[in-house]
C-alpha cells in the first residue's frame, strides 16, 4: 500500500516536470498548503527557483518564545504614513491576496522601527485555519491565533517595484497582526473584506475593494517583535524584515468562518474549500528575535487592561493602549 502511494507521487511529480519542460506549467498555480504540493514539497517541486524553501536557514514563519526574546533598546516605534487605500482582492486558489492600487495615490508607507529604509505597502494576505484553534502562521510559545493578517511592503529607496525587491537584500518589510476571535464581536474594517468574499469565492476571481483603512487593521501598540526572515510562500525569498505586533485585533468567530467559504478551484469543483492556508513554523536556527518590550521593568501596567489573551500554561499576552508586555501570568495576581 505504501509503495503504491509513493509510486503515485513519483508519477505525478514526473508529469509536472514534463509540463514545465514543455512550457505548459506555471508553478505559481501548483503549490498548495497540503499534500504533495504542500510546504514539505515546495523546495523540491521547483528546484531551480524554490530550493531555498527547503534549504534556507532564515525561513518564516517562526515560533516566538517570550523567554528567548532579546530586548533591544534601540528599536523605535514603527511609523505608518497614510491610511486609506484602494485594492484588488484576488482568490489565487492557494491564497487570498489584496493588491494595493498605488496608482490611486493613496500610498501607505512603513519606516523607522527596525527599518533603515522606507517601504510602500503592496499587498495584504490573510491566513486562517479550518477552525478557530489555528490559522496564524507565527505562533507564541507554540500557540497559534485564529488568523493572521500580513501587510507586505517593498523598499522604495532601493527598488522600483515589489518583484524586484522581493528577491533583493532588505527588499521587503512585513507587519504581522494576529486575529483573536471573541464571540459574536464584529471588526468593522475586517468586515469590508468579508463583504466581498462571495465575489472571489472561486479560484482566479477578482473584485475591487475601495476605502480600506489600514491603520484600523493594525492595533494601536508601540511594541512588537522583529526578526530577519522570508516570504512564507514559494519562492520563500529570505529578504524580509518581520514585525509582529504585540497586540491582536478582535473579530467574531462568524467573521473568520466567512474566509473558509473560499475555494481552491473553480465552479466545477465546488467542494475544494480553503483549509489551513498557513505554513508551519520553521527553525529559528542562529537568528536573534528582538523586541522593544523591556521585561526588566516587570509588570507595571494598570489593572484595567484593554485585553488579555491567555496561552496555557505559563504565558499571556497583556496590555493597554500605552503598555504591552508578554509576562508570566503569575505576576498578574
Amino acid at each position: 500500500m505504501v509503495q503504491s502511494e509513493f509510486r503515485h507521487i513519483y508519477i505525478l511529480m514526473y508529469v509536472l516536470v514534463l509540463f514545465v519542460a514543455k512550457g505548459r506549467c506555471n508553478w505559481s498555480l501548483w503549490w498548495t498548503y497540503d499534500g504533495i504540493s504542500g510546504p514539505g514539497f515546495w523546495g523540491t517541486m521547483n528546484k531551480l527557483e524554490w530550493s531555498i524553501c527547503h534549504r534556507g536557514k532564515n525561513q518564516s514563519p517562526v515560533n516566538i518564545v517570550p523567554e528567548g526574546l532579546l530586548f533591544d533598546p534601540g528599536l523605535k516605534h514603527i511609523q505608518i504614513s497614510g491610511n486609506k487605500v484602494s485594492s484588488t482582492m484576488n482568490n489565487l486558489g492557494n491564497a487570498l491576496v489584496l493588491y494595493v492600487n498605488s496608482s490611486q495615490g493613496d500610498d501607505v508607507l512603513f519606516s523607522i522601527g527596525p527599518l533603515s529604509y522606507t517601504y510602500r505597502l503592496h499587498q495584504i494576505r490573510v491566513h486562517f485555519g479550518k477552525d478557530d484553534s489555528r490559522g496564524s502562521e507565527h505562533t507564541i510559545d507554540g500557540k497559534p491565533f485564529a488568523a493572521e493578517i500580513q501587510f507586505l511592503a517593498y523598499n522604495t529607496d532601493l527598488y522600483h517595484n515589489f518583484s524586484q525587491a522581493v528577491v533583493s537584500p532588505r527588499g521587503i518589510a512585513a507587519i504581522a497582526v494576529f486575529v483573536q476571535t471573541k464571540g459574536n464581536l464584529s471588526h468593522q474594517e475586517l468586515e469590508k473584506i468579508i463583504e466581498n468574499i462571495e465575489d472571489v469565492r472561486f479560484k482566479e476571481t477578482v473584485t475591487p475593494l475601495k476605502n480600506l483603512y489600514i491603520q484600523k487593521l493594525i492595533p494601536r501598540s508601540l511594541h512588537y517583535v522583529t526578526y530577519d526572515g522570508s516570504i512564507t510562500h514559494p519562492g520563500c525569498h529570505e529578504t524580509v524584515t518581520w514585525m509582529i505586533m504585540n497586540k491582536p485585533i478582535y473579530a467574531g468567530s462568524q467573521q473568520i468562518e466567512a474566509f473558509r467559504k473560499l475555494r481552491q478551484s473553480g465552479p466545477e469543483n465546488p467542494m475544494a474549500f480553503f483549509r489551513d492556508n498557513f505554513r508551519p513554523t520553521m527553525p529559528v536556527n542562529r537568528r536573534s528575535i528582538r523586541t522593544n518590550i523591556n521585561f526588566a521593568k516587570g509588570c507595571s501596567m494598570e489593572r484595567n487592561m484593554h485585553y488579555q489573551v491567555t496561552f496555557p500554561k505559563y504565558w499571556s499576552v497583556t496590555g493597554n493602549l500605552d503598555t504591552d508586555l508578554w509576562t508570566d501570568v503569575t505576576t498578574l495576581k
